[in-house]
């Protein structure tokens, strides 16, 4: 009875992703498609049993040498039913330039199409080179929402496809009804687009 209990995980080698976009320079579509649909995979697998991150953003996405994308850092995970309650806003996850508004303004609560929004947020940054918007604190994110219209990524890329810019634009939609509804339909999304720019990453 008093034998200790272990957790055994893989040793990960590799770099996060932090290190890849502070270069300001837009990455190509194919190899943004190839990390952002592995992440949007990891996400399928909480949301399956019922759990999301509440923390995504580039430093807890690692990428190996072979380019294999590994979520981390669990610290703030939740089952969806633990993110809010009806006395008021939820517990506050995440970073606020990854940050999706429900967590700070209603009417929704945060479940997994928040995460989703923060993957839109990486999203974009692969492809652009640049964060959508830059703020230094929730009511920021807010007054981005309220008041300011996201450039779509075609604005600082226009090499992007129209159905990718319009992936990313519903990615980051303000309601979450707008977003894709869960990380099975965004990843189903994502692997057609691989499909169109195959050649490009085998290249």
């Amino acid at each position: 009875g008093d034998r200790p209990f272990y957790l055994v995980m893989p040793f990960l080698t590799g770099r996060t992703l932090d290190l890849k976009v502070a270069c300001g320079v837009a990455q190509p579509v194919a190899e943004s498609l190839w990390i952002i649909r592995q992440a949007a995979e990891a996400l399928e697998a909480l949301w399956s049993a019922g759990w999301m991150h509440g923390d995504v953003k580039p430093s807890n996405l690692m990428i190996s040498d072979a380019g294999h994308v590994t979520l981390l850092d669990l610290g703030f995970a939740r089952r969806w039913e633990e993110t809010g309650n009806s006395g008021g806003r939820p517990w506050v996850a995440g970073t606020v330039n990854y940050l999706a508004p429900e967590w700070i303004m209603g009417p929704h609560r945060p479940d997994i199409r928040s995460d989703i929004y923060s993957l839109g947020v990486i999203l974009y940054q692969l492809l652009t080179g640049r964060r959508p918007y830059r703020v230094q604190s929730p009511a920021d994110l807010l007054r981005v929402h309220r008041d300011i219209r996201i450039p779509g990524p075609r604005t600082w890329a226009p090499w992007i496809g129209r159905d990718l810019a319009h992936l990313v634009a519903s990615m980051l939609a303000g309601d979450p009804l707008r977003r894709p509804q869960n990380p099975r339909e965004l990843r189903d999304r994502l692997v057609r687009l691989e499909i169109e720019h195959l050649a490009e990453r085998l290249g």
